[in-house]
């Protein structure tokens, strides 16, 4: 059964004029300016994208936020990337895109399957319920307590370039989330992301992994589904490991030229399951509409 509230989460609208070259630039661009970064060498595009980089895991902290500051990051932004999704944007180069995020909500949706929409102020009133329906699903509260506050996600929009025809933009989306401890549940967790009509889909590849200190375990997704042409989703098998557990929804796209200066909406989501009942996702035009299997739904 799908919820009928449909969210639109981390809804972003691309200006697509702002990084754009003009139609007499669009023939090959080759690399315009040389740019120093702490004595590394960096590579700027006519229309102001980066050059990808080799090997970005051999640059230092500060060579890294000085070269995603160039591709139009800011210092909050980098500050919530961990070192591995640095790396991946830095070698795919770009520019990122202006954005503004719209309806970014956080749901809760109990065991009768009623949807509580999180705020400051009912926050401990939810946490209480939480908990008591963890007992309830579980038998006794897991020894790392609710662990409400635990995930982060974000959205993030890179502009690539043109295809070699000249007759589209490329875009990259990318979608993160994080947990920064083990959560109580370890179910399979649902992510995927939207878009408008007129983007066309080439490519989604999604991580997943857990930091432990030192030690790093790849698992990836367990499945990414890239039937709808408005949008990607994936299973996310969340192991019961001590640690951050990190993952990214990427998906390719590309946009007509003839749309250059018009807007594009991006919308992205994720649901924590806290039963073994999959929480179902259906994908519409840059929104998204969750099922009402009980969980915590963020967008």
């Amino acid at each position: 059964m799908i919820n009928h509230m449909t969210l639109f989460f981390f809804v972003f609208f691309l200006h697509l004029l702002i990084f754009v070259a003009s139609n007499d630039q669009l023939g090959a661009i080759e690399p315009k300016n040389e740019i120093k970064v702490n004595n590394f060498s960096v590579f700027k595009y006519q229309d102001g994208r980066i050059q990808g980089i080799d090997a970005p895991e051999k640059l230092t902290d500060p060579q890294k936020t000085n070269i995603l500051k160039l591709m139009n990051f800011n210092e909050q932004e980098i500050e919530k990337m961990d070192t591995q999704f640095k790396d991946l944007l830095l070698k795919d180069g770009g520019i990122k895109v202006d954005t503004v995020t719209t309806d970014k909500v956080h749901i809760y949706t109990d065991l009768n399957g009623k949807d509580h929409i999180v705020t400051d102020k009912n926050r401990e009133e939810i946490n209480k319920l939480r908990q008591e329906e963890l007992k309830k699903s579980n038998g006794e509260v897991s020894p790392l307590g609710v662990n409400n506050g635990i995930y982060s996600g974000y959205g993030t929009s890179v502009y690539k370039g043109k295809t070699s025809n000249g007759v589209e933009y490329i875009y990259t989306y990318h979608n993160r989330f994080y947990f920064n401890e083990r959560p109580n549940y370890t179910y399979l967790d649902t992510i995927g992301h939207s878009w408008q009509t007129n983007a066309t889909p080439k490519n989604s590849t999604g991580e997943y992994y857990v930091q432990n200190l030192a030690l790093r375990s790849d698992f990836g997704f367990k499945s990414i589904d890239q039937s709808s042409l408005t949008g990607t989703k994936a299973e996310v098998d969340l192991r019961a490991l001590t640690g951050q557990h990190i993952g990214t929804l990427t998906t390719e796209v590309r946009i007509p030229v003839s749309d250059q200066g018009k807007t594009a909406a991006f919308a992205s989501a994720y649901a924590h399951a806290h039963t073994n009942n999959l929480i179902n996702m259906a994908l519409g035009v840059a929104g998204i509409t969750f099922g009402s299997q009980p969980g915590d739904k963020w967008g």
